[in-house]
């Protein structure tokens, strides 16, 4: 069937007057069309229900919500009181350096190492990371108000770490 159909749009295009090589490029062009409307059907019928797709999101997201990242350790108790499956998953934060145990402009934030970073109150990895970055890209910290350049670190968070870092 799809030949008789080229055949006679060939014919066609003969006694209409284009070449033997405007014919091979317009029957070229009118099969990518075709062939990229049966996708197109074939995607549509095949599409999943949204509102099935929406449970089967929440059901994966409640599965995977507690997997614990790099900065955190699994909790393992054999026992639960709230009888959840998913509770040996539930992440707990490591406990960084306290301040206290960080002594006056202990850290060069111009040299300090992501787990350095992190020891300071108030920087976690993600900060640490933004730091580290902005440290890559435009240089070195001149005075340490500078790193307030920093997304994410504003006055509140510069006055908490102001005490023990350094430039020197």
């Amino acid at each position: 069937m799809v030949t008789r159909l080229f055949e006679s749009l060939k014919s066609f295009l003969r006694r209409v007057g284009f070449t033997r090589e405007e014919q091979n490029v317009l029957l070229f062009f009118i099969a990518l069309v075709m062939i990229g409307s049966g996708y197109r059907l074939v995607e549509r019928w095949s599409a999943p229900d949204p509102g099935n797709f929406a449970r089967e999101y929440q059901i994966a997201e409640s599965l995977f919500h507690h997997i614990p990242g790099p900065s955190s350790q699994l909790v393992t108790s054999s026992f639960s009181s709230t009888n959840n499956q998913y509770d040996s998953l539930k992440p707990r934060k490591k406990k960084h350096e306290s301040a206290s145990a960080l002594q006056p402009h202990s850290i060069n934030i111009n040299t300090a190492r992501q787990n350095e970073l992190e020891a300071l109150p108030g920087i976690g990895p993600v900060t640490a990371k933004k730091i580290i970055r902005f440290r890559e890209q435009v240089g070195r910290f001149k005075k340490p108000s500078d790193i307030k350049k920093v997304k994410g670190i504003g006055d509140k968070k510069f006055k908490k770490i102001e005490p023990f870092i350094t430039t020197k």
